[in-house]
């Protein structure tokens, strides 16, 4: 928009004789709409916004009556108006103009349905949930003028769908089940938001009979292809239904047809369980998805769950998978914080407790337990060496909260656990914690300070 206004800009400043073609004029008021309608949007600017809109005004208005480009003209203010919160001011300079000329364009059968569906949409509904009658003579006129622009070859392939998918609204409440279902389908296109409009709007409309979604997503699947968001309701439905092998050709579809999306993996990982898969099978299509990338949570919460599955029967096997995890996820604090409490858990079941809560590994205790404790403590210092001590005081609060857990955790190791205890280092992570939370959580962390310098660093 602001590269639009600056070209329209410096072409006014060119003109030699100093008159200013129409199609300029419109050029530069278009172009401050768009800035108008993107700092309301932004919610930046505000004196700026209602220039934009007052330099946008004076541009439509400089187009003459008698001009080729007096539609467009016309299209602006309506368009301002709008903007500016005035429906009805806005669909009054449409209805005027459409009234004193022979024919209008597509683009203005489309800014007119657009805005008489806008009208007819925000009227109450009736006791019974319907729209009125004057909401519907709204929706009929919206429909009409929608469907024209939805055929219409001059305008872009968006435009089009835009238009079908506001046709498809009006005519689903005017309870048209066959005419918003076919409008529904042209205005289908794979992109996530408008295919995921497409797709609601469906399920809604046919809420009433259920065995009919499936058969008219999968022909749109059919005459489309496979398309994220369309796979994803198709997934859904099947899970919903229990249709567990179903659901999984489904997953297979979208590793297929967005095979660098991690959630594509993540949706096949779930469906191999759900089909009674072995856990390993989908532990590896969880893995791939953080492959691509490393930060994304569904697949790693995913891995976790596994581990915690296996922990009370196979304690080794649920390692071995926390283990993989983490080299998944290299500069993640909070994975390593979960995998340390498993093991610290896994290490205090057998250990002798001491006074002051200090725990000691017994001669007889099982096999490998002190090396389950030792990685504990390198996976706890792991955590911490990726939380900057550089960047405590720029936290937010709850961001701070969470990473002094993990800093406390860590402290808790080394302090209560004599094979591996580091009395002087417990000691800066507990003042760390401290000064992260500024002191928020000294209840918390403050008794496990006072019992160091009480059972352990007695000289203090």
């Amino acid at each position: 928009i602001q590269q639009a206004k600056a070209r329209a800009e410096t072409l006014e400043a060119e003109s030699e004789d100093g008159t200013i073609e129409p199609a300029l004029n419109l050029a530069l008021g278009f172009a401050y709409l768009g800035l108008a309608e993107e700092n309301l949007r932004l919610r930046t600017m505000s004196r700026s916004i209602s220039l934009y809109f007052a330099d946008a005004l004076d541009r439509a208005k400089a187009v003459p009556s008698d001009s080729a480009h007096a539609e467009t003209a016309a299209r602006l203010g309506a368009g301002i108006r709008f903007a500016q919160g005035d429906l009805p001011g806005a669909l009054a300079a449409l209805d005027a103009y459409r009234k004193a000329t022979e024919a209008v364009s597509p683009r203005f059968d489309a800014l007119h349905g657009r805005l008489t569906y806008e009208q007819a949409a925000a009227m109450p509904v009736t006791s019974s949930g319907h729209a009125t009658p004057e909401a519907q003579a709204l929706l009929k006129q919206a429909a009409v003028w929608l469907d024209i622009a939805s055929s219409a070859e001059v305008l872009t392939g968006r435009q089009r769908r835009a238009a079908a998918l506001r046709r498809a609204y009006a005519l689903h409440r005017l309870g048209k089940i066959e005419g918003a279902r076919e409008s529904y389908a042209r205005a289908y296109a794979p992109d996530m938001q408008q295919a995921g409009l497409v797709i609601r709007g469906l399920q809604s409309l046919l809420a009433a009979t259920p065995d009919e979604v499936l058969p008219a997503l999968e022909a749109l699947a059919k005459k489309h292809g496979d398309a994220s968001a369309l796979l994803d309701a198709l997934l859904q439905m099947h899970r919903q239904r229990g249709e567990a092998a179903k659901a999984l050709v489904v997953a297979e579809r979208r590793v297929a047809a967005a095979p660098k999306d991690p959630r594509s993996w993540y949706w096949l990982g779930r469906a191999t369980l759900a089909a009674g898969v072995p856990a390993n099978r989908a532990l590896a299509h969880f893995e791939q998805g953080l492959r691509i990338d490393p930060n994304d949570l569904y697949c790693s919460f995913q891995i976790e769950s596994l581990a915690r599955a296996a922990l009370p029967k196979d304690p080794k096997a649920a390692a071995a998978i926390y283990e993989r995890l983490i080299a998944l996820r290299p500069d993640d604090p909070y994975t390593r914080n979960n995998y340390g409490f498993i093991l610290r858990d896994l290490v205090s079941q057998h250990t002798d407790k001491l006074k002051g809560g200090l725990e000691r590994i017994p001669a007889d205790a099982p096999e490998g337990m002190l090396d389950l404790l030792k990685r504990c403590v390198e996976v706890y210092a792991e955590a911490v060496a990726n939380i900057d001590p550089a960047k405590d005081a720029d936290l937010d609060e709850m961001t701070a909260w969470n990473l002094a857990g993990i800093v406390n955790d860590y402290a808790l190791i080394i302090h209560y656990f004599l094979d591996v205890q580091d009395a002087a280092l417990a000691e800066q992570q507990y003042m760390r914690a401290l000064e992260m939370t500024d002191y928020g959580f000294k209840d918390t962390y403050g008794p496990n300070l006072h019992r160091l310098y009480r059972y352990v660093l007695t000289d203090v």
